[in-house]
């Protein structure tokens, strides 16, 4: 069974990655404890030093960018530490990102 535990626990337990800071700030606006006392700054000094990754889902941008903005994001400067193969499928016009809801 899934079950939430809290970024702050997340941290204690020295969890290895949290999948892009999954629940630090919902959907629906909800703001994690942990977010509200420290702040952006603090809070992610306080990843980095607990040795906890931030894993960023590659197919996301893919989701929530129209095609017509691709070429203009692959242009950004941080690009340079995609790796070639990734930028070339994210400007792939037959790119279909994988749907986490048809999982299993």
């Amino acid at each position: 069974m899934y079950r939430a535990v809290g970024l702050e626990r997340a941290l204690q337990a020295r969890q290895d990655s949290i999948e892009h800071l999954s629940g630090v700030v919902s959907p629906l606006g909800r703001i994690d404890p942990l977010l509200q006392m420290l702040g952006p700054r603090a809070l992610a000094e306080r990843v980095r030093e607990g040795g906890t990754w931030s894993c960023v889902t590659l197919t996301l941008r893919h989701k929530l960018v129209p095609p017509e903005r691709r070429r203009e994001l692959l242009a950004r400067p941080e690009m340079k530490y995609v790796s070639p193969a990734t930028r070339a499928s994210w400007a792939s016009p037959r790119f279909v990102p994988h749907d986490a809801s048809d999982a299993d």
